[in-house]
């Protein structure tokens, strides 16, 4: 601010780039209500604000979850006959689904349309996503197929976010078949997909009601296909799996599982021991108590195999 006020000590009179300049200065810095009394300053110079400064003052608000001053600058922007643009909305847009006001959301999307504007794969994505965190899974399809309609090509983190809602309701199977319809519409799996999935496999309660009937084995064919498709399982994937065993009680298969992961040369984390040893734990906790749970009925000898875990994750580092 200092150099805008020299500026005009000087005689030198700011234009609309100065002051679209300085407000976006200030919204990085976060402070968003000096930036609107810098718009208003523009307007009674008689200065016409364009989308670039309307929309910098919007972000800086929708940075800050600040939602009603920046509907209050949208309003003041159509106000003063300055038309948004596709990146405006996706700001709004993107700003109500974090704040769970999805409804006002998809208000937006049909202003866009109505302007004919035509929302893009970072609309259609938050608006999905925003549908799947609020339950409304068939709302999000729904947006799935309006986006193809559009010919705006869903990618990988638009099917990783539906996949990743499936599985949170416990709609294994057809996260899976929406998987593996991935191929014929032109994709591969990338990791955070195969990794909604083998997390959905584990965590579904049809998972632990019917894990005798091989549900684990299946996440664990994961695995495999990532390999087959060249896609490096990360960190997380392999801890929800040791985890997964660990808490059914199949202690040899969570271990078994660890060395895999150290076989594949991706490093355990601090978290993935914890779990681990927090399952090893309540397995001898269960010997002692005489309770074995019928469950992968073998004695475990704690030290022994944090030795074996221990000197496999040195060896790594040798």
């Amino acid at each position: 601010m200092g150099l805008f006020d020299e500026m005009q000590g000087k005689g030198c009179e700011p234009n609309v780039y100065s002051y679209t300049v300085l407000i976006d200065s200030l919204c990085e810095e976060g402070n968003v209500v000096e930036a609107w009394k810098v718009l208003d300053k523009m307007l009674e110079k008689k200065l016409v604000p364009n989308v670039v400064t309307y929309n910098g003052l919007i972000d800086g608000y929708c940075k800050q979850v600040e939602m009603d001053p920046a509907l209050e600058i949208f309003n003041l922007m159509e106000q003063n006959k300055c038309s948004p643009n596709v990146w405006t909305y996706n700001e709004l847009i993107c700003g109500l689904c974090r704040v769970i006001r999805v409804s006002f959301a998809m208000t937006m999307l049909t202003k866009m349309t109505e302007k004919k504007l035509n929302p893009n794969l970072t609309t259609y994505n938050t608006l999905i996503q925003g549908q799947c965190r609020v339950d409304h899974i068939e709302s999000a399809f729904k947006l799935l197929d309006i986006m193809k309609e559009s010919r705006v090509r869903p990618d990988h983190y638009t099917y990783s976010i539906l996949i990743d809602a499936l599985c949170k309701g416990d709609r294994v199977e057809e996260a899976r078949a929406l998987f593996d319809s991935l191929h014929e519409n032109g994709l591969e799996a990338d990791v955070v997909i195969f990794g909604a999935l083998i997390d959905g496999y584990y965590k579904s309660e049809f998972i632990h009601a019917y894990c005798r009937q091989g549900r684990m084995e299946e996440a664990e064919k994961l695995i495999n296909e990532m390999a087959a498709a060249s896609v490096v399982p990360y960190v997380v994937t392999y801890t929800v799996l040791i985890d997964g065993y660990g808490s059914l009680g199949l202690i040899t298969r969570a271990i078994d599982m660890l060395k895999s992961m150290r076989d594949s040369e991706c490093k355990p984390s601090h978290c993935t021991f914890s779990i681990l040893m927090k399952h090893l734990l309540n397995k001898k906790q269960a010997q002692k108590n005489g309770n074995s749970m019928h469950l992968n009925v073998v004695p475990i000898d704690i030290v022994n195999v944090w030795k074996l875990v221990d000197s496999g994750t040195h060896s790594n580092h040798g």
